[in-house]
């Protein structure tokens, strides 16, 4: 009975710092229905050439494991709000052999266009979080 006392202190100590943790201002973890779709409706549409997406971060920063929450949710976001596909994907759950998981990595760009160019999509752009601009891939490179 202690052992499992225990673990669900722990799990529940874990929930508490997760849902804290507002991923710099933005954190789906803990709002509400009302709440996501006031963001995703904030958020600019594609341009109707954009089918295919995937996020770019123009502030910059330290590449962190930790972001993981901050694009994949905001790609999701973006991608059920406005039916376009996001090569980002949503908390871990990405294909094999795909490595373009933090747009602050230095490869990350190389990635996309590997990625891209494997699969030969067509009609893609970027969506950069700190501006708000989306711009063709062949824009974006």
């Amino acid at each position: 009975f202690k052992s499992n006392l225990r673990l669900f202190a722990v799990c529940a100590a874990c929930l508490v710092i997760f849902s804290a943790d507002n991923y710099s201002g933005f954190s789906l973890f803990n709002w509400s229905c009302s709440q996501i779709r006031n963001k995703a409706a904030s958020l600019p549409p594609p341009p109707e050439d954009i089918e295919v997406f995937y996020l770019t971060d123009s502030a910059r920063g330290v590449p962190s494991d930790a972001n993981w929450g901050k694009y994949g949710m905001t790609a999701w976001l973006i991608a059920r709000h406005h039916q376009i596909f996001s090569i980002n994907g949503c908390s871990g759950n990405a294909p094999a052999n795909f490595r373009a998981t933090d747009p602050l990595a230095p490869d990350y760009q190389k990635e996309i266009n590997r990625w891209i160019n494997i699969h030969k999509l067509k009609k893609t752009g970027s969506y950069d979080i700190t501006t708000k601009v989306w711009k063709k891939h062949n824009q974006a490179i």
